[in-house]
C-alpha cells in the first residue's frame, strides 16, 4: 500500500502550437502531449502476514507523459524511482524500486485554467535493492524479496494550466496485488 501525497508535476507542452497571437491560460488544455517531471511524498506500508510495523514516509520522482486523446481523457505513462518499506521498532526495511504506472485520466470540464481529474491504472514496480536498516547497520535482503511488484493505482487531483505548461498536484493510494516475499512463507504487499 503506497499513498502519493500532492507530487508536483511540471509539464512543457510537445504539441504543434498555432500561428501568432496571444494564447491564454488554458493553452495547454489543446495540447495533445505533454511531458513533464514528478517529484514525490511516498506513505508507504505493507499489507498482509505482518504485524508491529509502521508506514515509512520516503520520496520518490521521475518523468510523465500525458496524451491527451480527448479533452477529457488521457492516457498517463510515468517512470519513477519509488521508495517503499516499513519501520518497527527495531529499525526499518527500505526497498528501492523502479515504478511504471500506465493511468487513465479523466478530466472533469470546468471551462478554467484548474482542471479536476481522475485517475487509474496498472503500475509495475522492478526492485533494484531491498535492505534492513538497524542498530547503524545494514543488511542487503534483496535475494529474499520479489523481483516484481504488480498492483493498481488510482487518485484524483488537479492541473493548474499555465501560459508556458501546468502544474500538477495529486494524490494516489497503489494497491499490491503480488507478494513481495520471495520465501513463499509470508504473503506481504507493498
Amino acid at each position: 500500500v503506497c499513498l502519493l501525497l500532492a507530487p508536483a508535476t511540471a509539464f512543457a507542452q510537445l504539441g504543434m502550437g498555432g500561428g501568432g497571437g496571444t494564447e491564454d491560460s488554458s493553452a495547454a488544455v489543446t495540447k495533445p502531449l505533454q511531458f513533464g517531471v514528478k517529484a514525490c511524498l511516498n506513505f508507504a506500508t505493507w499489507e498482509g502476514d505482518v504485524s508491529g510495523l509502521d508506514s515509512l514516509t520516503t520520496f520518490g520522482g521521475g518523468v510523465v507523459l500525458s496524451a491527451r486523446l480527448h479533452p477529457n481523457f488521457a492516457i498517463q505513462p510515468e517512470v519513477l524511482y519509488m521508495g517503499k518499506g516499513v519501520k518497527g521498532p527495531g529499525g526499518k526495511i527500505v526497498s528501492d524500486y523502479i515504478e511504471v504506472p500506465i493511468l487513465a485520466r479523466a478530466i472533469l470540464p470546468t471551462g478554467s485554467s484548474v482542471e479536476p481529474f481522475f485517475l487509474a491504472g496498472p503500475a509495475v514496480a522492478i526492485q533494484l535493492a531491498t535492505k534492513v536498516k538497524s542498530g547503524g547497520q545494514t543488511v542487503d535482503i534483496t535475494d529474499e524479496t520479489s523481483t516484481l511488484d504488480v498492483g493498481i493505482m488510482f487518485g484524483a487531483g488537479a492541473q493548474v494550466n499555465l501560459p508556458t505548461g501546468a502544474l500538477t498536484f495529486d494524490l494516489r493510494y497503489n494497491i499490491g496485488l503480488t507478494t513481495i516475499d520471495d520465501s513463499g512463507t509470508d504473503d506481504v504487499t507493498n
